[in-house]
């Protein structure tokens, strides 16, 4: 998850990386490692967007150092936010910065054959909330939105390819009429 939406909807980060000071925060500086990275939007929501990175070299930080040198930084990173990215972190309750790996492909060094590792991403359960939330109101008719009671249920399923899909059940009542 970024801040806001890159122009592009998918793109290379090619930008070297090097370490600044004595400590642990990197930056895009000339003199620095090549670093790439592939990027591509897969949603995005007014203020934020579900990003898939794809780090072609492995650099320190590099995901987190390019999204934010193209001035799209991860949603909770507290090394290389902006005020925006702050802000946001704070109003979709991201505690930390929302990057999970979603699947890890290597080469085994012993029996030469390729690894792959698929895992359920891990993002903050209040940002799926509130991305259910928005996608409520932007995307419901009006005659559904203003019943004055009901509920739903949303499932969220994880596909083995690591995309999702939301399952979304109605429940309203209004007027002791069933729909």
């Amino acid at each position: 998850m970024t801040e806001g939406i890159p122009a592009q909807p998918e793109g290379v980060i090619d930008a070297p990386i090097a370490r600044l000071g004595a400590g642990a925060k990197r930056a895009v500086c000339p003199g620095g490692q090549r670093a790439v990275t592939r990027y591509r939007v897969e949603a995005a929501l007014r203020d934020i967007s579900l990003v898939r990175l794809f780090p072609v070299t492995g650099r320190t930080h590099q995901l987190r150092v390019h999204m934010a040198h193209i001035g799209h930084p991860l949603l909770g990173d507290t090394r290389y936010f902006t005020a925006e990215s702050a802000n946001l972190a704070a109003q979709y309750h991201a505690p930390y910065h929302q990057l999970c790996a979603v699947k890890l492909s290597l080469i085994h060094p012993i029996t030469g054959k390729t690894l792959e590792i698929a895992c359920t991403p891990d993002f903050s359960v209040d940002i799926l909330f509130h991305l259910c939330n928005t996608f409520f109101r932007q995307f419901l008719p009006s005659a559904v939105r203003n019943f004055s009671s009901g509920s739903f249920f949303i499932r969220i399923f994880f596909l083995p390819d690591t995309s999702f899909f939301l399952n979304i059940s109605f429940h309203v009542v209004e007027k002791n009429c069933l729909f």
